[in-house]
């Protein structure tokens, strides 16, 4: 809303109506007035908003009916909500959540460019939202857009918003329209001319490109401070947007990756554009994955605690530089001895090279945006070494193991935040290679398409090459990365219990395999819990309701519409929350491996010897004789285990996790837990007792219970045909 000052001709609501309180005006546009109101039964603030006339133009009413309409069914967390849509003394009004905070219009740009990174990734969730449900925003701009206290973007104002299939083209034959430059022009100019596609200009529909380049401008306005096109008369903006490609200009520190997402924004041309703001959003996900912190906060410490405690370990190691460094390279030939070869027979030029790399990252640790560039490049020419993805992991296993034996005052959070930083570094570096292989691949044959889903054929157990790709979606300031594989009308949204890593699960052919078989069922939807995996460590939000919300955030990142929702372990009490209150679009609820009160049937005792456990044997394949033990004697997958509880946790994460675990109670919920639920366990699974699966059957009121043979846990372990069967009959009777 531009201002509050009141015109004559302008209508005042009411004091009190239909449970509403109206405490005071909040801003008033050119058609509509906001005000700021109270809830009376719900004792919420609210927004609300009226046709700003005493006698509203038809073409006023409809807009503003249009917004209710548009936003009515519509729930995320990156778009105001509608709560109410009624009328009265005759005026039409809408009530919205009241959003604390201020628009983008009145922030002081530039800002920096993470910042904007961040605001574009949450525009782009609540567009692509948008865009999902068929509708079109047409006035996407920094007025538009309200951020809240914490910092999360809330697109507004939809009384331009349209349906796609309504879109129609404008005749702009003769003299554009004149008026007043920001603001929206009804009739043959639909938007704010500033941020309109060239197209529109020329009489064209709008479509998901034209709210992109909208987008764009947005985005090229907080990373550079500068207004385009404002001040100009309307016939030599709409000339210059015709006819100039736009350009956005080096901006100090920010990764080019993000200067050309922009910029394919900007395309004069829609079909050079982001086909969607889906694809927008994939894209910047991307880029904030890649330039994360090299260290995650742990309870009680920040990320600049972390990085200190890095540098501080660097420099007690450091006057013992060369012996750690020898060391490093005798561990790192003793575990891959077919990565000798590739380096030289002397190793003194090599030695003074790795150590000096150290130090630059560390010197470099908290600027993301210089340092992944450079491990990028370092990870291409590796190719050309012959290095494979085995020899990295090797190497973090050995680094860690020569920094811990010279740093003489090494402990579990050193390694720790050591651990996040080499894994960092070795992520960086592989997609390096990655690019370089792609470049390769492109002067190879194709590779042959995939064959039959699990339906025809069975699974075959081996690693996928072609993994899909990792996305976050940020929950209250923390980060939940999750992963998409397949496509289909309904979901399957995988929740692992203890630990995960969506996508070092790959990494094996039985983890493999078992993703796989999901996603042969339906679009699979895979989660790393907070704290676990590639999501941030939150402390002290571990809450059970904190990670049911982490799970219909991802929901609503993907636009699902139809899921059903698979929980293990621990998990399984995440997953039946979820679907409780997300009933509208959760049609089945899956728990492998759960518990009603796993505290009664393992004493405090047993877990306290499984957190001991945890920390005495961190490094190797722990628990894996209860989790797995079918897989017990499997080499290949101990050391897969073990390499994927040291990327996915800690020894006091997991240990707390364990306890956590153990305290979980469904008893108080069951009466709320009314989705259709399949509960599948395993007869001598040695993990969980096979009668806690049986006493949550019993308490949900609407649940199956299914009984396979064998002792794992885990479900990639075992024979997955017979789950997954379970699982796919399950799947297709609930969302028939």
């Amino acid at each position: 809303m531009a201002h509050a000052v009141r015109d004559e001709g302008d209508w005042d609501p009411p004091r009190e109506f239909d449970g509403f309180v109206v405490v005071g005006p909040l801003g008033r546009g050119g058609m509509g007035a906001v005000h700021r109101g109270h809830d009376v039964a719900l004792d919420r603030p609210v927004a609300l908003k009226f046709v700003r006339a005493a006698h509203p133009d038809p073409r006023e009413r409809e807009r503003f009916l249009r917004e209710a309409r548009a936003l009515a069914r519509l729930t995320h967390p990156n778009v105001v909500q509608v709560f109410r849509v009624g009328e009265v003394e005759g005026n039409p009004y809408i009530a919205y959540e009241f959003v604390e905070g201020s628009t983008l219009h009145a922030m002081r740009t530039p800002v920096r460019w993470d910042l904007a990174l961040d605001l574009g990734i949450g525009m782009a969730r609540g567009l692509a939202s948008i865009h999902a449900r068929g509708l079109l925003h047409r006035d996407i701009k920094p007025a538009n857009v309200v951020v809240t206290s914490t910092g999360v973007p809330k697109l507004i104002d939809f009384g331009l918003a349209l349906r796609i299939h309504e879109s129609e083209a404008v005749d702009t034959s003769g003299p554009l329209p004149s008026g007043a430059t920001g603001l929206t022009s009804i009739g043959r100019i639909v938007g704010t001319p500033q941020y309109m596609a060239p197209e529109l200009f020329e009489g064209l529909p709008a479509t998901l490109r034209s709210d992109v380049y909208a987008l764009g401008l947005v985005l090229r306005e907080l990373l550079t401070g500068e207004r385009l096109r404002w001040g100009m008369p309307l016939d030599l903006l709409a000339t210059r947007a015709i006819e100039d490609e736009v350009r956005v200009p080096r901006v100090p520190d920010a990764p080019q990756g993000l200067i050309d997402a922009v910029v394919r924004c900007l395309r004069r041309d829609p079909a050079e554009r982001w086909p969607g703001a889906d694809a927008l959003r994939d894209a910047l996900e991307l880029l904030r994955r890649y330039y994360r912190p090299f260290a995650q906060p742990t309870e009680g410490r920040g990320v600049e605690d972390e990085y200190g405690r890095l540098t501080a370990s660097f420099a007690r190691i450091a006057s013992s530089g060369d012996a750690m460094i020898s060391r490093f390279y005798t561990l790192l030939f003793e575990r891959a001895p077919d990565a000798k070869p590739l380096f030289p027979h002397d190793l003194e030029g090599q030695r003074h090279k790795l150590l000096h790399a150290i130090e630059n990252v560390v010197a470099q640790i908290r600027a993301p945006e210089r340092l992944v560039p450079l491990l990028e490049d370092l990870g291409r020419r590796h190719v050309a070494y012959g290095a494979r993805r085995e020899h990295f992991e090797q190497a973090e296993s050995a680094l860690i193991a020569a920094l811990r034996e010279h740093d003489p005052r090494w402990d579990a959070p050193t390694e720790m935040a050591w651990r996040t930083a080499i894994s960092r570094l070795s992520e960086a570096m592989l997609r390096g290679m990655a690019i370089a292989d792609t470049d390769l691949a492109e002067t190879l044959p194709p590779a042959p398409s995939p064959g039959p889903t699990r339906r025809s054929t069975p699974v075959r157990a081996e690693v996928t090459q072609d993994l899909p790709r990792t996305s976050f979606v940020d929950r209250d300031g923390v980060a939940i990365a999750y992963q998409v594989m397949g496509e289909g009308p309904v979901d399957l949204v995988l929740v692992p219990g203890l630990v995960s890593h969506v996508e070092r699960s790959w990494q094996h052919p039985a983890s493999a395999a078992w993703q796989r078989g999901l996603s042969s069922i339906a679009r699979l939807v895979m989660i790393d819990r907070r704290g676990c995996g590639l999501s941030e460590r939150a402390p002290e939000s571990y809450e059970l309701d904190a990670q049911v919300d982490d799970v219909l955030a991802v929901l609503d990142a993907v636009s699902s519409r139809r899921a059903v929702i698979v929980g293990t372990c621990d998990a399984g009490a995440i997953a039946a929350l979820a679907g409780a209150k997300a009933r509208a679009r959760v049609a089945g609820v899956v728990i492998v491996g759960g518990a009603l009160r796993l505290g009664d049937a393992l004493s405090s005792e047993v877990i306290d010897e499984r957190a001991q456990a945890v920390r005495a044997g961190w490094g190797s394949a722990v628990l894996a004789d209860l989790l797995a033990p079918s897989l017990a004697e499997d080499a290949s997958f101990l050391a897969f285990w073990a390499s994927l509880l040291r990327s996915s946790s800690s020894p006091g994460a997991l240990a707390a996790q364990l306890r956590r675990g153990a305290e979980i109670d469904l008893t108080a919920h069951v009466a709320s837990l009314d989705v259709p639920t399949l509960i599948v366990h395993r007869r001598g699974d040695r993990f969980v007792p096979q009668a806690q699966a049986r006493a949550l059957a019993e308490a949900l009121p609407s649940a199956e219970l299914v009984v396979l043979d064998g002792e794992d846990h885990l479900p990639l372990a075992g024979p997955r045909d017979a789950l997954l069967d379970v699982i796919d009959a399950f799947v297709a009777k609930v969302t028939r």
